[in-house]
């Protein structure tokens, strides 16, 4: 999935989809990170000769390197601490919607018997058919 696609959770049944897509977005910041330090912070291109003017710029690679794989591992640990607090979040949301739908039922199954005078042990049959 891509960060432009996003994810929305219009419904609780959605809440899976935030974790793999924030997997995903950690994949790729460690992408990012890889290909900085690999490919953009390289010292070479600035020692082709001892002459060369850009030469100091070879030891701003270097540091520019370090600066990518402290912020990419700082960013990590910032990121499996939110991708922890989701999961327990999500799990936390559904147990309350599991609960709210369990007080739903009893309600309904409540009103039900008080308005028609259903007895509690078919109220209960019926409960137990769901």
């Amino acid at each position: 999935m891509s960060v432009d696609e996003g994810v929305y959770v219009e419904d609780l049944g959605r809440l899976h989809g935030v974790p793999p897509a924030m997997e995903d977005l950690a994949t790729q910041m460690s992408q990012v990170v890889d290909y900085a330090t690999t490919y953009v912070c390289r010292r070479e291109p600035f020692e082709p000769s001892p002459l060369c003017v850009l030469r100091p710029l070879a030891g701003a690679m270097t540091r520019l390197a370090g600066a990518f794989e402290d912020l990419g591992a700082l960013w990590a640990h910032e990121w499996a601490e939110l991708e922890q607090s989701t999961c327990r979040a999500t799990s936390l949301i559904e147990d309350a919607d599991s609960s709210a739908v369990g007080a739903a039922e009893r309600l309904m199954s409540d009103l039900v018997a008080a308005t028609f005078g259903v007895p509690d042990a078919l109220l209960d049959a019926a409960g137990a058919l769901r």
